[in-house]
């Protein structure tokens, strides 16, 4: 928690600010079974997806009936309750999700020592976890409590039935039930306990029969399913998004994922290799990610063998309970954020590991070559864990801050301020991160800035780009990459197409070419208005923000724009030269 502190300072960031103005009545989305829908981003309905992309919440390439909501009522209330007793102290709201990180930690401490006869081993297990860099975003990004919230309760899922297996009390098995259940309504993120479960009856009740340990998942498995059935009747899930696949809706895909990611999360939780690397890669270049991760992987499973480490039922359990805790991040593309539950389990394992080389249980080594790997690979480990991450998580707490406030402040803030485009539609022809523009105009609001009739992003500026002008209400725009993106379009599905048009408010934008990859190589944007038309205010990046931009150069005109980046921002805000 004392690591986390620095936290307090980084307010609020992307989705906070969205959240903020449904609390305030300001913004209506739809919510069933929830209180306020804080996590309906869009609802897969076309006429609220075109009201959105005329705003610019998304960007104008998304599906027509793209759909982002996430069932979430337990963390919603934890964000109501900031709203009504700290509306404008981030910090405030910071320090609840920092001790909702604190709660984790001492459970997860607690539930090692009731698996683990040696406190040391769970004291380095639960130290492992609590340093790790990964755990970061979860805790400073207000949104993405519900992970922490989640994994609380997953943890006292885990704590209870335990507890209720060994003793055979009714009590903890009620309470183990009334845990998995909060889990579920925190974050989708909660049936990572189901994979704990599982891996529990297989290694922890190996001497029952078959039937009793069934009898004893059953509850979860029907609690389970009834969340399932309500969760899709009610409209929640993700369709038409390359982020996110719903594994009830395209199961094929699901099971690619799994076998395409699932080795890169586990390696990024085991050494510290980001999952993330491969991220716009090619499909050959994830393959070839994932290969090198398997290997890895098989390494670091014969080394625990040579430590004895399969010998013991509970670590057994928590390994696999780690890796089916893996399962639904599948579904979304690699980020080392999404690792938090299975570093419940996995943590434990990697204590054991570091309790052999720093509290004297390295004599199970020989010292016959074949021996002598596994107590290297353990002191790379240590060396990893105790020694790296620490200074990592220290050096990402104390400069997050700053890069937030480029994305939250100077970025969107670097529009004019004045009333100058109260009355006018707001186009960036080159956003380095056009993903992020939807947060803009609430961003801006929250800081008494206007925002506009409407704040849209026409392009990705973190490439060159060539715009011509083709008549008094045309241009085309040439990327050397390709526009839009594999998170907010499902390229497999969906790639652009030659002669697609895509309507967005002001304008609309054709595709005039697609390059292998699927992206729109070049896209004709044809507005209602003409160009010079004070309606519309052009605007393009420079290394110290947004600057007005006019098409005075006539029809004909070929610009040049270079690709555009915010580490210059960022740099000045950490106070870096050069």
């Amino acid at each position: 928690m004392f690591l986390m502190l620095p936290t307090l300072s980084v307010g609020w960031l992307g989705d906070d600010f969205l959240f903020r103005e449904i609390l305030d009545g300001r913004r209506t989305v739809p919510h069933p079974a929830a209180m306020f829908g804080l996590f309906t981003f869009t609802d897969g309905n076309a006429a609220f997806n075109q009201a959105a992309k005329a705003d610019g919440l998304v960007p104008w390439w998304v599906s027509e009936h793209v759909r982002m909501m996430f069932w979430r009522p337990l963390s919603e209330l934890t964000h109501a309750l900031d709203h009504s007793l700290w509306p404008h102290s981030p910090a405030l709201m910071h320090l609840q999700s920092v001790l909702w990180y604190g709660l984790l930690v001492w459970l997860l401490a607690r539930w090692y020592a009731q698996l683990d006869p040696h406190p040391q081993r769970a004291c380095l297990g639960a130290l492992v976890f609590g340093l790790a860099p990964t755990h970061l975003l979860a805790v400073a990004w207000l949104a993405g409590r519900n992970q922490l919230v989640a994994a609380c309760f997953i943890v006292l899922t885990l704590v209870a039935h335990h507890l209720w297996r060994t003793t055979g009390r009714g009590t903890f098995r009620a309470g183990a039930i009334l845990a998995f259940g909060l889990a579920l309504m925190a974050a989708e993120a909660g049936l990572a306990a189901a994979g704990y479960l599982f891996a529990y009856a297989l290694f922890m009740e190996s001497s029952r029969p078959w039937t009793q340990r069934a009898w004893g998942l059953l509850p979860y498995a029907a609690l389970a399913a009834v969340w399932q059935v309500l969760y899709h009747h009610l409209g929640y899930g993700s369709t038409d998004l390359g982020g996110y696949i719903d594994p009830g809706q395209d199961p094929v895909r699901f099971v690619q994922s799994v076998c395409l990611r699932l080795p890169m999360l586990l390696l990024a939780a085991l050494t510290g290799v980001s999952s993330t690397l491969s991220n716009g890669w090619s499909m050959a270049g994830k393959v070839a990610h994932s290969l090198v991760a398997v290997s890895a992987l098989v390494g670091l499973f014969a080394m625990g063998r040579q430590m004895g480490l399969w010998r013991s039922r509970p670590l057994c359990f928590l390994a696999v309970g780690a890796v089916l805790a893996l399962l639904p991040v599948c579904a979304a593309q690699p980020n080392d954020r999404l690792l938090l539950n299975s570093e419940l389990g996995l943590s434990a394992v990697l204590g054991s590991v570091l309790s052999r080389v720093l509290l004297g249980r390295a004599s199970h080594f020989s010292t016959a070559k074949l021996r002598r790997w596994p107590l290297r690979v353990s002191w790379g480990l240590t060396a990893i864990h105790l020694g790296l991450f620490p200074l990592v998580s220290l050096a990402l707490v104390v400069g997050l801050g700053q890069v937030v406030a480029v994305a939250s402040h100077d970025e969107p803030m670097s529009l004019p301020t004045d009333a100058s485009i109260a009355d006018r539609h707001i186009l960036l022809l080159n956003p380095p991160k056009p993903m992020f523009v939807g947060y803009f105009a609430a961003s801006r609001r929250a800081q008494g800035a206007d925002s506009g009739l409407s704040l849209q992003a026409l392009a990705n500026g973190d490439q060159p780009l060539t715009i011509q002008v083709e008549d008094g209400h045309t241009i085309v725009v040439q990327a050397t990459k390709g526009l839009g993106d594999d998170v907010t379009r499902d390229l497999a599905r969906h790639p652009f197409k030659v002669g697609e048009t895509q309507p967005a408010g002001v304008f609309t934008a054709e595709v005039l070419a697609v390059n292998p990859r699927g992206l729109a190589d070049r896209v004709r944007f044809r507005f209602e208005r003409p160009l010079d038309d004070r309606s519309l205010a052009f605007f393009v990046w420079s290394d110290q923000g947004y600057v007005p931009f006019s098409f005075s150069a006539g029809v004909g005109a070929s610009i040049q724009l270079p690709a555009g980046s915010v580490n210059h921002m960022v740099k000045a805000r950490l106070g870096w030269r050069g």
